[in-house]
Protein backbone atom coordinates (compact mmCIF):
# COMPACT_ATOMS: atom_id res chain seq x y z
CA UNK A 1 0.00 0.00 0.00
CA UNK A 2 1.49 3.18 -0.76
CA UNK A 3 1.34 6.46 1.67
CA UNK A 4 -1.85 7.95 -0.09
CA UNK A 5 -3.53 4.90 -0.22
CA UNK A 6 -3.36 4.42 3.76
CA UNK A 7 -3.91 8.14 3.99
CA UNK A 8 -7.14 7.80 2.24
CA UNK A 9 -8.37 4.82 4.06
CA UNK A 10 -7.63 6.37 6.80
CA UNK A 11 -9.72 9.83 6.19
CA UNK A 12 -12.44 8.13 4.99
CA UNK A 13 -12.77 5.68 8.28
CA UNK A 14 -11.98 9.45 10.46
CA UNK A 15 -14.26 10.95 8.07
CA UNK A 16 -17.53 7.97 9.28
CA UNK A 17 -16.50 8.05 12.59
CA UNK A 18 -16.78 12.00 12.58
CA UNK A 19 -20.48 11.78 11.23
CA UNK A 20 -21.47 9.15 13.50
CA UNK A 21 -20.13 10.89 16.88
CA UNK A 22 -21.98 13.84 15.27
CA UNK A 23 -25.09 12.41 15.12
CA UNK A 24 -24.72 11.20 18.69
CA UNK A 25 -24.01 14.07 19.54
CA UNK A 26 -27.06 15.84 18.31
CA UNK A 27 -29.08 13.04 19.48
CA UNK A 28 -27.92 13.47 23.17
CA UNK A 29 -28.03 17.19 23.16
CA UNK A 30 -32.08 16.82 22.11
CA UNK A 31 -32.36 14.05 24.89
CA UNK A 32 -30.96 16.52 27.52
CA UNK A 33 -33.36 19.33 26.19
CA UNK A 34 -36.10 16.60 26.17
CA UNK A 35 -35.66 15.19 29.42
CA UNK A 36 -34.65 18.68 31.16
CA UNK A 37 -37.75 18.55 33.21
CA UNK A 38 -36.48 15.15 34.58
CA UNK A 39 -33.21 16.16 35.85
CA UNK A 40 -34.33 19.76 37.52
CA UNK A 41 -36.72 16.80 39.65
CA UNK A 42 -33.67 15.12 40.51
CA UNK A 43 -31.98 18.13 41.71
CA UNK A 44 -34.92 19.32 43.85
CA UNK A 45 -34.81 15.39 44.99
CA UNK A 46 -30.65 15.73 45.79
CA UNK A 47 -31.64 18.96 47.68
CA UNK A 48 -33.60 16.95 49.83
CA UNK A 49 -31.14 14.93 50.63
CA UNK A 50 -31.06 11.93 47.93
CA UNK A 51 -27.47 12.15 47.26
CA UNK A 52 -27.42 8.80 45.06
CA UNK A 53 -29.42 11.19 42.36
CA UNK A 54 -25.94 13.12 42.58
CA UNK A 55 -24.42 10.89 40.10
CA UNK A 56 -27.11 11.23 37.07
CA UNK A 57 -25.89 14.94 36.27
CA UNK A 58 -22.01 13.61 36.70
CA UNK A 59 -22.65 10.40 34.52
CA UNK A 60 -24.38 12.81 32.31
CA UNK A 61 -21.46 15.16 32.22
CA UNK A 62 -18.91 12.44 31.67
CA UNK A 63 -20.68 11.14 29.02
CA UNK A 64 -21.20 14.62 26.73
CA UNK A 65 -17.55 15.29 27.92
CA UNK A 66 -16.41 12.25 25.83
CA UNK A 67 -18.55 11.91 22.72
CA UNK A 68 -18.65 15.77 22.34
CA UNK A 69 -14.85 16.28 22.93
CA UNK A 70 -13.93 12.88 20.73
CA UNK A 71 -16.10 14.65 18.07
CA UNK A 72 -14.35 17.78 17.82
CA UNK A 73 -10.94 16.47 17.89
CA UNK A 74 -11.68 14.22 14.59
CA UNK A 75 -13.57 17.46 13.31
CA UNK A 76 -9.99 19.36 13.57
CA UNK A 77 -8.19 17.01 12.50
CA UNK A 78 -10.11 16.60 9.15
CA UNK A 79 -9.95 19.66 8.42
CA UNK A 80 -6.32 19.73 9.33
CA UNK A 81 -6.23 22.50 12.29
CA UNK A 82 -3.26 20.98 14.60
CA UNK A 83 -2.24 22.00 17.86
CA UNK A 84 1.24 23.21 18.22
Amino acid sequence: MTVKKISSVFQSRMFALTVGLGILDIILYTLLFQYSAELNVLAKAVQQGEIIYLLVPLTLAMVFVLIHGTFTDYLWELLGLHAK
